[in-house]
């Protein structure tokens, strides 16, 4: 997929979490629980207008600090790139493929983690929706490990992308 159409998939993907966020957040009260021990009670509170800032701040800027970091890395000489088959990506032919790689990876990783956001700040704002306040562990503990296995995923398949490199092209190959 090219470059450009992730970087509309991340922005849609940004303007729903904000948007779903938006249509929630009529229902909450002006004083809402924003952490909650491990058996789902509340331990924290704070505004409603700080938790939309906060999370709006939070989740969009973790996406935004991916997507910007990798957008620039073709500027940088290719010996501040951590790679796998150094010697073959830190190449002046090569290394605007890395670079290439390592966006498209920063945009898709970028977009799951607004998804899984999304869906973290749904249980969030359902949990304020009933009284006392209640968080759903279950569903936590569900989509952090549905995150934790994300992330390892793609990475795994970004080394493994990485790791592949024509035979023959590697320093001192016969």
């Amino acid at each position: 997929m090219k470059t450009s159409h992730l970087s509309w998939i991340a922005l849609i993907l940004a303007a729903m979490a904000l948007l779903l966020l938006r249509l929630d957040w009529q229902g909450l009260p002006e004083k809402v629980a924003v952490h909650f021990d491990a058996a789902g009670r509340p331990n924290r509170w704070d505004s409603r207008q700080s938790l939309a800032v906060v999370t709006a701040a939070l989740h969009l800027g973790v996406a935004g600090v991916l997507v910007l970091v990798t957008s620039f890395l073709h500027r940088l000489p290719p010996n501040v790139m951590n790679l796998p088959k150094a010697n073959y990506w830190r190449r002046p032919e090569n290394y605007p493929e890395a670079c290439r790689i390592s966006r498209e990876w920063a945009r898709w990783f970028g977009a799951g983690q607004l998804v899984w956001a999304t869906l973290m700040d749904r249980q969030l704002i359902l949990a304020n929706q009933v009284r006392p306040p209640r968080l759903d562990s279950a569903a936590v503990w569900t989509l952090s490990a549905a995150f934790v296995g994300f992330t390892l995923l793609s990475i795994g398949l970004m080394m493994i992308r990485l790791n592949r490199v024509p035979k023959g092209t590697e320093p001192g190959a016969a």
